[in-house]
């Protein structure tokens, strides 16, 4: 990756990202501009079809055996 010739300007963009988005006087100019391109978050984020069903899981005690062993 070092070596590659837009390694520098890649560099660039990421140390410029990090300091509008943990700037907020920068964020919100940010944000505004990219409202006034007519951007969207939820315009590019995955659509999934179903939610995430989240399991609980205990870990408190040794593995129990399935039904039927």
């Amino acid at each position: 990756r070092g070596n590659h010739p837009d390694a520098p300007e890649h560099a660039k963009l990421i140390n410029l990202a990090h300091d509008v988005l943990t700037n907020s006087i920068k964020r919100v100019a940010y944000d505004r501009q990219r409202a006034a391109a007519g951007w969207r978050p939820s315009a590019s984020a995955p659509s999934y079809g179903r939610p995430v069903q989240w399991k609980t899981v205990s870990r408190e005690g040794p593995p129990r055996a399935p039904k039927g062993f």
